[in-house]
């Protein structure tokens, strides 16, 4: 369904991702619940999403492979 949550992760500590079993096609990924004196390095719309506050989102196509690449770039 467009627009639904699939799925929701939590980083590691370093910052690392990941959602298994995503058919290829292109999903909206969004940071939410940063700790404070996080800022993006990167130019990502900032929004609200109902029920989870602030966001930041990027779009991410996956083809039949794996995206191991996408990184938010945050930084203090």
């Amino acid at each position: 369904t467009t627009g639904a949550i699939l799925s929701a992760q939590r980083t590691t500590t370093a910052g690392a991702y990941r959602f298994r079993d995503l058919a290829p096609g292109s999903y909206r990924v969004c940071v939410t619940g940063l700790p404070s004196g996080l800022v993006p390095t990167q130019g990502y719309a900032r929004t609200t999403i109902a029920g989870h506050g602030t966001a930041w989102c990027q779009t991410v196509t996956l083809t039949t492979s794996d995206r191991l690449n996408v990184d938010f770039g945050f930084d203090h």
